[in-house]
C-alpha cells in the first residue's frame, strides 16, 4: 500500500463528491426511502472511513488524468523556495499538518476541560429520575449515570466508556422525564457519542475542507432522526404527540432563555438550535419513517462496499510522452519488447534474450519485466 500525492487527492475527491451526493439525496428523502436512517449513517460512515485511508492498494490501476491534470501537477510542484527545494504541495502539507495538530489539540483540551467540569458536579440522588431509568432499562442493561447541573440548558448525554445523562437543574414531570431519559439512553445505547467524536476528529484532520463540516452537520441530524425513530417505533399516536410536545417545550424554553449555554461538540444534545431541523424530525416521526430496517441496512452496506471498491480501483496520474528529439539512436540500437524478447534463468542468473544479444539482468529488473508481460522460460 502506498500513500502518494495522487492517492491523497483521490481520497479528497471521492469523499467530497460522495458526501455532497448523499447529503442532497438525504435532504430529498430519497435515501431514507431506499436505505432507512441507519442506512444513511452507514453511507456517511463509509465516507469517513474513505477519508482516513488515503492509500493506493495493490490492485489500483493508474489512469492518465489528461493535459489539465499534467498542468495542475506541475503547478503544485513549483519550487517556492529554490535554495532548499521546497515545492508548493510540500508547503500545503506543512500547513495542513500544523492545522490538524492545532485543531486536534483544541478538541482534546476542550474535551478534557468538559470532563473535569462534569467530575466537579456534585452527585445528588434523584430518586424520580433513577426510578424512570430503571423502567427504561428493564433491569437488563448497564446503568448510565444521571447528573443534574445548571451548566446546561437542555438535556444531553456524554461518554464512551463512562456514560452519563445530563439534566438541567429544573423540575420535570414524570412523563417528561420518561421521554427525555428514554431519548438520551437510546443515544448511549447506539454509541452515538463515539460516532460524533470520531466525526469531530475527521473534521480536525481535514479542517481545510468545507465538505467535512457538511458531513458533521448532517450526521448529527441523522443520528437524532434515528434516535427519534427508535424511541417512537412502538408508540401510539397519543404517546408520539406527548414525546414531540416534550421536545417542543424544551426547544421553546431553550430559545427564550436570557443566555443560552451551548453544549460541547462531543455531547449529544436533545436538539440543535435550528428550528428547521426540529421540524424535519417532527415530520419524520409523524410519518413513521423507519429508523432502521434490515433491507435498508443491507442495501446501504452493499452500496458502500461497491463504492469503496470503486474508489480504490483507479488513481489519476500524470503522464508525459518521451521527447523524440532527446532519444539517442545509432546503428547498434534495437528495440526490446515482449514480442521479440524473452527471459530465462540459468546458473542462478536471469538472462534477457533479444535475438540481437543476451544480457544478464538483476533480479528486480527481471521480475518487473516479467510482470510487464515478458515470457519467462525456466
Amino acid at each position: 500500500m502506498l500513500i502518494t500525492i495522487f492517492s491523497i487527492w483521490m481520497t479528497v475527491l471521492w469523499s467530497s463528491i460522495l458526501i455532497l451526493v448523499f447529503y442532497f439525496l438525504r435532504k430529498k428523502c430519497i435515501l431514507l426511502e431506499v436505505c432507512s436512517v441507519s442506512g444513511v449513517l452507514i453511507l456517511y460512515l463509509f465516507c469517513a472511513v474513505r477519508l482516513v485511508i488515503p492509500v493506493e492498494l495493490p490492485w489500483t490501476k493508474e489512469v492518465w488524468g489528461g493535459e489539465f491534470y499534467n498542468w495542475a501537477y506541475e503547478a503544485v510542484r513549483y519550487e517556492v523556495v529554490a535554495d532548499v527545494n521546497i515545492q508548493i504541495y510540500q508547503m500545503f502539507y506543512l500547513v495542513w499538518m500544523a492545522g490538524a495538530v492545532s485543531f486536534l489539540g483544541k478538541l482534546a483540551a476542550s474535551y478534557g476541560k468538559l470532563i473535569k467540569l462534569l467530575n466537579r458536579i456534585p452527585i445528588r440522588k434523584d430518586e424520580k429520575a433513577e426510578a424512570i431509568l430503571t423502567t427504561v432499562l428493564k433491569n437488563k442493561e448497564k446503568r448510565p449515570e444521571i447528573r443534574r447541573t445548571s451548566a446546561i440548558e437542555i438535556p444531553c448525554c456524554i461518554g464512551v466508556f463512562h456514560k452519563r445523562i445530563l439534566l438541567p437543574a429544573k423540575e420535570y414531570s414524570e412523563e417528561e422525564l420518561y421521554y427525555i431519559i428514554l431519548h438520551e439512553y437510546t443515544h448511549l445505547k447506539n454509541n452515538d457519542v463515539l460516532t460524533k467524536l470520531l466525526i469531530n476528529i475527521i473534521c480536525a484532520l481535514y479542517w481545510w475542507n468545507p465538505v467535512v463540516y457538511l458531513l458533521r452537520k448532517d450526521m448529527q441530524q441523522s443520528l437524532e432522526i434515528r434516535c427519534d425513530g427508535q424511541v417512537s417505533k412502538r408508540m401510539d399516536s397519543a404517546s408520539k404527540s406527548k414525546y414531540l410536545a416534550v421536545m417542543l417545550e424544551e426547544f421553546i424554553d431553550h430559545c427564550s432563555a436570557g443566555e443560552l449555554k451551548r453544549c460541547h461538540s462531543s455531547v449529544m444534545p436533545l436538539f440543535e438550535e435550528h428550528s428547521e431541523k426540529l421540524v424535519e424530525r417532527f415530520q419524520l416521526v409523524a410519518h413513521r419513517k423507519n429508523a432502521s430496517s434490515t433491507k435498508g441496512n443491507l442495501a446501504a452496506t452493499a452500496i458502500a462496499i461497491c463504492l469503496l471498491a470503486a474508489s480504490y480501483s483507479f488513481v489519476l496520474q500524470s503522464q508525459y510522452e518521451c521527447p523524440i528529439e532527446e532519444i539517442e539512436t545509432s546503428e547498434k540500437s534495437f528495440s526490446v519488447d515482449s514480442d521479440n524478447s524473452y527471459i530465462t534463468f540459468q546458473d542462478g542468473e536471469y538472462i534477457l534474450h533479444t535475438g540481437q544479444k543476451e544480457t544478464v539482468l538483476v533480479e528486480e529488473m527481471a521480475e518487473m519485466m516479467i510482470k510487464e508481460g515478458f515470457s519467462f522460460i525456466e
